[in-house]
């Protein structure tokens, strides 16, 4: 029996396909106890170990390690079936090979598959977890190449702003994105040069933990902006999560909720999907409940599988005829599916999306250039801007969202003005679709005596996770 339910996201444990073949050793940060996190080992069914479980960095001599494959309270989302008389199923037990916690580190260490690692990973709940957001803006002369920066500081979800010299920065919002990325509104004003001038601006955009990314551009200067996710403690989001390559420690940054495939020898293809919005592309109509019956796991993906699956192949739509193999992980919120050819892959990048979307023209009209998130952000923002205050020099840009399906165009509203020498010299509206990533000529102008000026505008992406 099937039961339609939604899920909730959470970060999981997607990289390089290289990445995903058979057992790998994590780590994961615990939050320090003044954030109010819960002491470990989580219960009194820990047990106290002797030495390590097994040679690895992640451990020095004198480790106070503790056992935890009795103590944590695995989450299984798995719902009763509606039907009174169906089978109910016990929980499914945790198959990795071994998970524990460190006193002296104060990490929760597990080895096992990438799905058994998820499953460790959800329990810890890395994504509800308290997040302070340090953005710096900064903003570049670009004649003189000087620069100014201001920094703001304040918890997610929460608005801050900071003023310095007639430059202001109010950030509104900021908000998750995918689990390795904020999204940050906010509006900012500062001096254009002449008394009572000043350039405006309103946007907002994704901002990938750590990484400098241009915001916007005009001929006259370039305003990027910069975030830094940490815990209340100071420990930088991408530190949250570590993992032990060619016995050595390496930061392991969180992908988020995003589909990831891997390409087998054989070429078919392995998709690990989560299954936080069973509606949120149309793939899936439902999860197994308690009354759908275990799978065997086929023996050539047993080197990269190992759980308690549930049969999924009831809850997917279409393209059965390509489709060889598909389960549920309850505790790991995976949805696991082997097919012949990709099929519905290439529409994975535009379902969740990685990208800020950008509109920009050609240095001749202005040298404009504007960044707006990926997806409509849950925020009150129809319009991105920037302009000259008193109707002299503007861009603005409202973008129909999730037109953009694969069709090589996007449908968008701009209003734009043609800059030469700090003025603007000609205004135009455009409500029509370009062609994606391609520079398309949507009128000209010609001052008097000069030669005509064609403006250029592309429509574009910038990956943001590459």
């Amino acid at each position: 029996m099937i039961k339609a339910r939604r899920l909730l996201l959470f970060p999981l444990l997607l990289s390089c396909a290289s990445s995903l073949r058979a057992e790998m050793t994590a780590a994961w940060t615990l939050p320090s106890p003044v954030t109010g996190a819960p002491a470990p080992p989580f219960s009194e069914n820990a047990k106290k170990l002797d030495h390590a479980p097994a040679e690895s960095a992640f451990f020095q001599p004198g480790d106070e390690i503790w056992d935890l494959s009795q103590s944590i309270r695995w989450q299984d989302l798995i719902s009763k079936p509606d039907d009174p008389k169906a089978p109910v199923n016990p929980t499914p037990k945790w198959t990795g090979s071994w998970v524990v916690w460190d006193a002296r580190s104060n990490l929760v260490i597990a080895r096992g598959m990438r799905n058994e690692l998820a499953s460790v990973e959800r329990v810890l709940h890395l994504d509800a977890r308290p997040v302070n957001v340090i953005t710096t803006f900064e903003r570049v002369d670009r004649s003189t190449h000087a620069s100014r920066s201001l920094t703001v500081s304040g918890d997610l979800g929460k608005a801050a702003t900071m003023t310095s010299d007639g430059w202001e920065v109010a950030v509104t919002d900021t908000r998750n994105h995918l689990a390795s990325g904020i999204t940050v509104a906010f509006k900012s004003h500062w001096p254009a040069g002449e008394p009572g001038s000043q350039w405006e601006m309103e946007t907002a955009l994704l901002l990938h933990d750590g990484e400098k990314t241009l915001i916007a551009r005009e001929e006259e200067w370039e305003l990027w902006g910069t975030t830094h996710p940490e815990s209340p403690d100071g420990v930088p989001r991408g530190k949250w999560r570590l993992i032990e390559r060619d016995g050595k420690i390496e930061p392991w940054p969180m992908t988020g909720g995003i589909p990831v495939r891997e390409t087998l020898e054989n070429g078919q293809t392995l998709f690990w999907i989560p299954a936080f919005d069973i509606d949120f592309d149309g793939q899936l109509k439902s999860v197994p409940d308690d009354g759908t019956p275990f799978t065997e796991v086929p023996a050539d993906l047993r080197s990269r599988l190992r759980a308690d699956f549930r049969d999924c192949s009831a809850s997917w739509r279409g393209e059965d005829d390509n489709r060889l193999f598909a389960a549920y992980d309850p505790l790991a919120n995976l949805c696991i599916a082997l097919q012949k050819t990709p099929g519905y892959s290439d529409r994975l990048s535009d379902v969740f999306s990685e990208r800020n979307q950008t509109i920009e023209v050609n240095e001749a009209a202005g040298f404009w250039y504007l960044a707006h998130p990926p997806i409509k952000p849950p925020m009150a923002y129809e319009n991105f801007i920037a302009k000259r205050n008193g109707d002299r020099e503007e861009i603005s840009f409202r973008p129909y969202f999730g037109m953009y399906a694969g069709s090589g165009m996007i449908h968008v509203d701009d209003r734009v003005d043609a800059v030469a020498g700090g003025k603007a010299i000609a205004r135009f509206q455009l409500g029509s679709g370009l062609i994606w990533n391609r520079p398309s000529k949507v009128a000209s102008f010609q001052l008097e005596g000069g030669p005509e000026i064609p403006v250029m505008v592309t429509v574009g992406a910038v990956d943001m996770f590459k």
